[in-house]
């Protein structure tokens, strides 16, 4: 049936703000919950119940960090690769990373950071691993990078969880480099 104009434009006006209000009631608040208070997740949150801490110097901050290995190894990989890389090799980094760290850990019968005392490992990526916090990923990735990215970072590392490379049962010293000169 045929509508005059100004009953088309009512309906317009009426759909077009309930589509406004549904977006700012509901999609709006989702998306800021979602987004807003998930730091680098606890090893009790994920169910790891590790008990290997390492202790981390932060050069960024000048302070001494104790946390779980596999949240240091989250940090790591998305710090030292883009999380945009293949699946495969995100998970390849993590392992890595995590015999890199174990190697290192006095935990484990490793010399821990020659350059600060009291740590196992130091984030200064010129002398260990390049580390980044919660704070610095959603600052690099920005509030959709974050919800992107980081799952994949997660996702890799649960996935290789308590991996290491050995070689006649001790770990390998993994040493590797983001760029090669020739």
């Amino acid at each position: 049936p045929y509508l005059p104009f100004r009953e088309v434009s009512a309906l317009r006006y009426v759909a077009l703000t309930l589509v406004f209000l549904i977006s700012i009631i509901v999609v709006l608040p989702a998306l800021l919950a979602r987004g807003c208070g998930r730091p680098f997740p606890e090893d009790v949150e994920l169910g790891l119940g590790e008990p290997y801490k390492v202790d981390v110097y932060d050069v960024g901050s000048g302070r001494l960090v104790t946390m779980g290995l596999e949240r240091y190894i989250m940090g790591v990989v998305a710090a030292e690769v883009p999380a945009s890389f293949g699946f495969e090799a995100l998970k390849a980094q993590a392992i890595v990373a995590r015999t890199y760290a174990v190697k290192r850990m006095r935990a484990f019968g490793g010399r821990g950071c020659e350059r600060y005392p009291g740590a196992d490992i130091c984030t200064d990526p010129a002398h260990d691993q390049a580390w980044a916090s919660d704070e610095q990923l959603r600052s690099r990735w920005g509030f959709f990078g974050y919800r992107r990215w980081w799952p994949r970072v997660e996702q890799a590392v649960l996935e290789t969880r308590g991996l290491v490379v050995c070689w006649n049962g001790q770990p390998i010293d993994p040493v590797y480099h983001s760029t090669c000169g020739g």
